[in-house]
């Protein structure tokens, strides 16, 4: 089975724009012109539409390409008990959690960023384990 399913763009429909305290969650519909620019800097941008989550202003985690990408290994090589540092916009989680060589899923976030609609969506989603928040500055 492949567990990396990961579509560009996926999380506009399951994660709706929205604002609490510091944390953002948008949906954006990139120009022609952002998508030939981040073409030619390796990072095509095919779906219609991405989500995007902001936090003090500044981008934070999304599910375009390039993400999805970067992630397919991660979720490839889940097995047991999982410890994932930082929940995001829950791009992997669901993946993860159907594994059946996936044990367990402890996430350790910032209980600001786990207070975001991700956390709601993944709740309800009965292969969805566990959330400790733990945050401490390094």
């Amino acid at each position: 089975m492949n567990y990396s399913m990961l579509i560009p763009g996926m999380l506009t429909e399951a994660i709706p724009p929205q604002e609490r305290g510091t944390v953002k969650i948008v949906h954006d519909t990139p120009d022609a012109l952002t998508r030939l620019r981040a073409a030619r800097d390796g990072q095509p941008l095919r779906a219609p539409a991405y989500t995007r989550l902001l936090i003090n202003g500044s981008v934070w985690m999304t599910d375009a390409d390039f993400e999805c990408a970067t992630n397919r290994e991660v979720i490839e090589r889940a097995h047991g008990d999982v410890l994932i540092a930082g929940l995001g916009l829950g791009l992997i989680l669901p993946p993860i959690t159907r594994k059946r060589s996936v044990t367990s899923v402890t996430v350790i976030d910032n209980p600001a960023e786990l207070s975001t609609p991700a956390v709601n969506l993944l709740a309800a989603d009965r292969s969805f384990v566990m959330i400790a928040s733990v945050w401490c500055e390094l």
